[in-house]
């Protein structure tokens, strides 16, 4: 079957239409490509700076404890036991409390607040710090041994008003960890006196 004459005989329309379409495609194609490129650069340039973003976030430095001046504790009694061994006011004194660990000690440092520390055997530092994990937490060190402090506060349904829980979790050799606790009215065991007291512990194992 053959076609209308007018189908098969160029026009200058046809013409028109075919020389627009010839010279346009390669440009079209020519604006793709390069929109393409531009959109994989900045996917590119996006992901190097996600990496640098994370590469840039540093890792915490655990805080060492500061040195106190001797002169501070020169007059505090010493206890040394087996596995550890630290300084103490005077005016603190000693108790009986639980023994849960291979070597536990506490004290009584006022009517309303305690001290005790203790070591254990067969309980890693990070089984120790996965009992505390639910509290506000900072890392540090304490006698170059890796730590963590804990500390639960504001807790009404557990603490009077004005009470905290000043828990620490340090690492020992092996599978074996210690804990120092403070536990009791702030105004007792304020930050300064912690530091003094962490900064004369020293453990031998």
């Amino acid at each position: 079957m053959s076609l209308p004459q007018s189908l098969t005989t160029p026009t200058r329309f046809s013409k028109y239409l075919a020389i627009l379409v010839f010279v346009t495609l390669p440009f079209i194609g020519f604006l793709l490509g390069v929109r393409y490129q531009e959109v994989f650069m900045q996917s590119e340039k996006m992901q190097e700076e996600s990496n640098l973003l994370i590469e840039r976030t540093p890792t915490p430095t655990p805080l060492a404890i500061p040195t106190v001046d001797p002169s501070v504790t020169a007059n505090w009694k010493t206890y040394s036991g087996k596995y550890f061994s630290f300084k103490y006011p005077s005016t603190w004194i000693e108790q009986a409390g639980p023994k849960d660990g291979e070597e536990d000690i506490g004290f009584r440092i006022s009517p309303n607040a305690v001290f005790g520390a203790s070591y254990y055997i067969n309980e890693s530092y990070e089984q120790g710090i996965r009992d505390f994990e639910d509290r506000k937490s900072s890392k540090l060190k304490i006698d170059a041994r890796e730590a963590t402090r804990f500390e639960l506060t504001d807790a009404p349904s557990v603490l009077p008003s004005g009470y905290s829980i000043i828990s620490f979790v340090v690492k020992g050799l092996g599978n074996t960890s210690y804990s120092i606790g403070f536990n009791g009215d702030r105004k007792d065991i304020e930050d300064q006196l912690i530091t003094q007291i962490l900064s004369t512990f020293q453990f031998s194992n």
